[in-house]
């Protein structure tokens, strides 16, 4: 499935779209916790950057 999502970052607006297995490593990401090995998505906040 995917999912589009919307962000603000530095004043900055953006919509992209991703995967619903991607918000799990990202909140991981957020957290500073490393994603298991067995997770499939991959973090959005690159996007970000």
């Amino acid at each position: 499935m995917r999912v589009a999502y919307w962000a603000v970052a530095n004043w900055r607006s953006m919509t992209t779209s991703g995967i619903l297995a991607d918000v799990a490593p990202t909140i991981l990401e957020i957290m500073n916790i490393k994603k298991p090995k067995e997770m499939t998505g991959e973090s959005l906040l690159d996007s970000l950057r």
